[in-house]
């Protein structure tokens, strides 16, 4: 590559996308007397820009499944921490149009940058950045949303009809306002990264190693419209991805980052960090970081799990520890599968 003057004002970054984060009751105890990012705090360091994906509301009051609405205080813990927040998913009306609109209040009060969803003033569909000389741009969208759950045991939720929603206050998958948007971008952005909630109530499973049809079908397009980064979310497992080429790649689902979710299909809550690396000379790199939620004594921690299969926290008991070093081997059977490169945790960010 031969490089011109300009290129000489970029500097490498790294940079974080990370999966879904929702505070439930029992978590607000951690954000308030402890710090559930302690054991990977030091290598969140080594990133230059973090984003984070809110599976969550900030309604104004505290409920857990199936209307979320966490803590102003798990709101507050975020600051800092994370540069921007995607709003957009399943749960972004479980607080109806007020939730939204508060959830939205309370970020811009905080002072984190958020899209996803907004007001019919002000639609918050992409967001632009400049990061070590690069120019990005983040789009955020959710296929349907949540509406009432039906009355049968396992019934699943109905779909809300957008038409009922205003316009602008939550980004619903729209191919055509997608490409407009792209388009957009592609005269000043040197990344840009769609990042989509793929909720259908009969399409999409929710657990699981690999994607359905229906979420390639998607997310494929997308990147054919020229995105370089296509981000998927709502499976609660990471699900890996396919890599076309340097500057082109689709991620099915990243899974949780944090969240309480335990249960018979999913014994450990678990996901990975999405690393996007450049270097000097612009070579792009993608490396994935598998995390877990863990509980112990009442208190909820983000754990890199590599770690643990090398005895690292001592807190994790026996039973657990071979659960999670069995979701581990499962997760490198992803990334080898979709021909994905492990993150790597050095020691002294430990």
């Amino acid at each position: 590559m031969i490089l011109s003057y300009d290129d000489f004002t970029k500097k490498p970054f790294r940079m974080g996308v990370f999966g879904d984060m929702g505070c439930e009751s029992v978590q607000v105890g951690t954000v308030v007397n402890s710090d559930p990012l302690m054991y990977i705090r030091k290598w969140m360091n080594t990133l230059d820009f973090t984003v984070g994906q809110l599976e969550t509301t900030f309604s104004g009051y505290e409920s857990d499944y199936p209307k979320f609405s966490s803590s102003d205080l798990f709101a507050n813990y975020l600051k800092g921490k994370f540069d921007l927040i995607l709003t957009a998913n399943n749960h972004s009306l479980d607080g109806g149009v007020n939730g939204v609109l508060r959830t939205n209040k309370i970020l811009d009060e905080i002072g984190i940058p958020h899209i996803g969803t907004g007001t019919p003033e002000r639609p918050r569909i992409t967001y632009d950045v400049k990061l070590n000389g690069y120019d990005i741009t983040f789009l955020n969208y959710v296929t349907s949303i949540n509406g009432e759950k039906g009355e049968k045991e396992g019934a699943i939720f109905a779909d809300v009809d957008p038409k009922e929603i205003p316009t602008g206050i939550v980004n619903f998958y729209d191919e055509a306002q997608i490409k407009e948007k792209i388009d957009i971008a592609k005269k000043r952005s040197e990344f840009i990264i769609p990042t989509i909630h793929q909720r259908h109530s009969t399409k999409i499973r929710e657990y699981g190693e690999y994607a359905s049809e229906k979420q390639i079908e998607d997310l494929e397009p997308i990147l054919d419209m020229g995105a370089n980064i296509v981000i998927g979310a709502h499976p609660h497992d990471f699900q890996g991805g396919r890599l076309y080429s340097e500057d082109r790649i689709i991620v099915f689902s990243l899974g949780n980052f944090f969240s309480a979710m335990t249960n018979e299909k999913y014994p450990v809550n678990a996901g990975c960090v999405m690393v996007i690396s450049v270097d000097f000379y612009q070579n792009t790199r993608y490396t994935f970081l598998p995390v877990c939620t863990y509980q112990t004594q009442g208190m909820y921690y983000v754990l890199p799990m590599a770690p643990i299969e090398m005895g690292a926290y001592k807190f994790i008991t026996d039973e657990d520890r071979v659960k999670i070093v069995l979701k581990l081997q499962e997760i490198r059977g992803v990334l080898s599968r979709c021909d994905l490169e492990e993150e790597v945790i050095q020691p002294q960010y430990l």
